[in-house]
């Protein structure tokens, strides 16, 4: 008999286009000889548990073994249609049947995780690599291009001149019986792009026309030249014509869209900082960078962002001299913003500025920007007792 060859689709529903497309492929072919069975077969999970067969023709003896083994049928098996009835099956008396439905179960959930991370079509877009953190893809633009002082103190670019975007796979589970969540290809995306204030116009003119939602707009600096301006995006959809519509806001700006040289590698020696903060910080060229998850559940439009979806305090250290200037952003519930601003004023760091990065988030997050330049030790200690008293996770106290 012809061998079978069976595929796994994460596909909500058998399509019109999927039948065609399986026609196309004629039928089975064995030598010069044609059989009416068609090459691809379409068939669910329903299909097989109930002794559903793929339909194969009768090949008799006639033909040689080699013939008959480069026969192949493709037998396509959507798995979500069925997802209710395999988690059904997995509790059955039937061994059999039983031991099917976990393996088919299996074959699953490890086809969607790895679907849903596989970035590459992304990437492609981008024309370079991102970081993937706890299923959330990611890549950033560095505003290279740009010499912003404050206060005649140069800014590094990945010290507070960053753009970034954020991937997350959107849950596929979702809406599953009336056929109406996403696909495996959607996700929902976010971000924040750093611009001058005389590209801001334009790029909020795209972001409207490729169907981008604007989050925030504001400063996160103050006595900065030349001045600069956040504008906080979201979109949700298929995640490549995502990638190719905030792709194309990025193009208008003056952002360099290839990637920019590693910074000299230093000796600076932050372990009394990192002492302080109770954990290692990533060293960056001149740079200690940090990212502090709270350890409440935050949403944006009901659904969970993991901290590295922008939802972490971001605190960043730039060395200068026997000094060093912070800044980042705490993210914080309305109650402790005001105790937090009496004890960075009490302290000598100056609070930049206190404004919401998303529209329908859950609880409701306020983003509070800092700035000082001072012994590093010095700040590490109040940013510790900051970090300690507002409800963030792995903070040694």
């Amino acid at each position: 008999m012809p061998m079978l060859e069976f595929l796994f689709a994460l596909q909500p529903t058998v399509t019109k286009e999927m039948l065609k497309e399986a026609k196309s492929a004629g039928h089975i072919k064995i030598g010069e000889v044609a059989f009416g069975q068609d090459k691809i077969q379409i068939m669910t999970i329903e299909d097989l548990m109930t002794n559903h067969h793929p339909n194969l023709p009768n090949v008799s003896s006639t033909f040689k073994k080699a013939q008959r083994n480069q026969a192949v049928v493709r037998v396509l098996v959507c798995l979500i249609d069925d997802l209710y009835q395999l988690i059904y099956l997995c509790f059955q008396t039937n061994h059999m049947k039983r031991s099917i439905a976990f393996f088919l179960a299996f074959i699953f959930f490890a086809t969607a995780y790895a679907q849903q991370n596989d970035w590459s079509s992304v990437e492609k877009v981008f024309g370079k690599k991102g970081t993937v953190q706890n299923n959330v893809f990611k890549v950033t633009y560095p505003r290279s291009d740009l010499t912003i002082k404050v206060s005649g103190f140069k800014v590094a670019p990945g010290f507070a001149l960053g753009s970034w975007i954020g991937f997350m796979s959107m849950d596929t589970n979702m809406n599953m019986q009336s056929g109406s969540g996403p696909t495996n290809n959607d996700a929902t995306m976010m971000g924040d792009l750093v611009l001058l204030d005389n590209e801001v116009p334009a790029v909020l003119k795209k972001l409207v026309e490729v169907n981008l939602k604007v989050t925030a707009i504001h400063n996160h600096l103050i006595n900065e030249s030349p001045n600069v301006k956040y504008v906080h995006f979201s979109g949700s959809g298929d995640r490549v014509k995502l990638a190719e519509a905030i792709k194309s806001v990025l193009a208008i700006t003056g952002t360099p869209l290839t990637p920019p040289q590693s910074p000299a590698q230093t000796n600076i020696d932050w372990s009394k900082v990192e002492a302080l903060l109770g954990t290692n910080g990533k060293h960056n060229g001149m740079l200690l960078q940090y990212s502090f998850p709270r350890k409440e559940k935050l949403k944006e439009s009901g659904m969970e962002m993991p901290p590295y979806m922008g939802m972490a305090t971001a605190i960043n250290f730039q060395k200068a001299g026997d000094s060093a200037a912070i800044t980042g952003d705490f993210v914080l519930l309305a109650d402790e913003v005001n105790p937090v601003i009496k004890i960075l004023i009490e302290n000598g760091i100056t609070p930049t500025a206190l404004h919401n990065h998303m529209i329908h988030d859950e609880p409701r997050l306020f983003m509070m920007h800092f700035w000082a330049i001072d012994n590093p030790e010095k700040l590490a200690k109040v940013l510790q007792l900051i970090l300690t008293t507002t409800n963030h996770a792995a903070i040694k106290k």
